[in-house]
């Protein structure tokens, strides 16, 4: 079994044989180096106070209460476990193998080391993928890596006005581009707008008359307002802005048919084309 087969979510197996033999390989492999998994979070052992994990084909591991996270440990009354135990069930998370326990016939795992990892070749400055954890009015939390946490404020998503209440376009589990800005600690600060160019540079290559395919991501107040009813932002890429002034009612995070009119300082002038 090579690593990548491990890095792979959890499948359900009946042959007893293949899991013998995963086994196997797997406690060899970690005797000569270090072996992430990704595995799926199904249980709470209260008992030994830790995660119960499958991965691979038909393997089980256990996460200790104290190898959960990095973090501060969050505990919340009413809950029967740790608040960050809590919400991890049901997800894929990547742990590192720590040992094998030959009487429970389990893996012991680290998710604590996976994210020191992670963290540890995390730096500043870089551009990196981040999946989308929640999104409310003020900011959007993403997962940079190994279930480290990010954290966005609406004003570094887009040099486009976004209207972050309705929290349109985008979904939990989405991925995006990121530039990191900070890192102390465990706390991560990042960018979506500073991982894309800036309108200047991406406005040689818009002509009149373009079609495009956009999003409508905030109400505009117009100067032409005693022409048009209403006016609207557009994000035509990231850091991108279209300008739309228009006679009909349109609901932000609409995907609209557009041409552009004229490219100007402020934005891309825009019409409907339907």
């Amino acid at each position: 079994m090579t690593n990548q087969e491990l890095l792979r979510r959890a499948e359900i197996f009946t042959n007893r044989e293949e899991t013998d033999y995963a086994e196997q390989e797997l406690i060899e492999m970690i005797e000569q180096d270090s072996v992430l998994i990704i595995g799926n979070v199904f249980d709470w052992d209260y008992q030994r106070r830790g995660l119960r994990v499958s991965f691979g084909k038909g393997l089980l591991g256990f996460i200790p209460e104290n190898e959960i996270t990095i973090r501060n440990m969050r505990y919340q009354r009413g809950f029967k476990m740790p608040k960050d135990a809590f919400f991890l069930i049901g997800k894929n998370i990547i742990a590192e193998v720590t040992n094998h326990n030959v009487y429970r016939r389990e893996f012991e795992l680290s998710r604590k080391m996976s994210m020191k990892k992670s963290i540890s070749v995390l730096k500043a400055g870089d551009i990196v993928e981040a999946a989308i954890e929640s999104i409310n009015e003020k900011a959007m939390i993403l997962d940079v890596g190994a279930g480290n946490l990010a954290w966005m404020s609406w004003k570094d998503f887009s040099k486009v006005p976004y209207n972050s209440i309705d929290n349109i376009g985008f979904e939990k589990g989405e991925w995006l581009n990121v530039f990191v800005d900070s890192i102390k600690d465990t706390r991560i600060q990042v960018s979506r707008k500073k991982a894309f160019r800036d309108y200047e540079e991406a406005r040689k290559e818009y002509q009149e008359n373009e079609n495009i395919v956009a999003m409508i991501t905030d109400y505009r107040n117009s100067e032409d307002h005693e022409l048009y009813e209403f006016s609207y932002w557009i994000e035509i890429e990231p850091n991108v802005p279209g300008i739309l002034d228009t006679h009909k009612a349109l609901p932000i995070g609409k995907i609209a048919d557009l041409r552009i009119l004229s490219v100007t300082d402020k934005g891309l002038k825009l019409r409907l084309t339907s």
